[in-house]
């Protein structure tokens, strides 16, 4: 099991538990900038939490979304775990 520390990260994964979500509009939810959000989208990567996935929206367009490969429930249980609740 891998423990996230940072508040910021937790509050990611959470969110990303609604379902994809590209780095601006996690950025915008949780009121951070996007380069902190690509960080904190790095390390979770990194530590194999996430997966950024790029979805071909045109024949010139391409949108990098992050996603998480868990199911629904572990994370819903997460939320309860944490008692964290997001008010978007």
């Amino acid at each position: 099991m891998i423990a996230i520390s940072n508040e910021s990260q937790r509050k990611i994964l959470l969110l990303l538990a609604e379902g994809d979500k590209n780095q601006s509009e996690i950025a915008e939810k949780l009121n951070l900038t996007p380069s902190t959000i690509v960080s904190h989208t790095k390390r979770l990567e990194r530590l194999g939490i996430i997966d950024e996935v790029h979805v071909v929206t045109g024949p010139f367009d391409i949108i990098g979304k992050v996603h998480i490969p868990l199911t629904r429930m572990a994370l819903l249980s997460l939320k309860e775990e944490v008692g964290w609740h997001h008010r978007g």
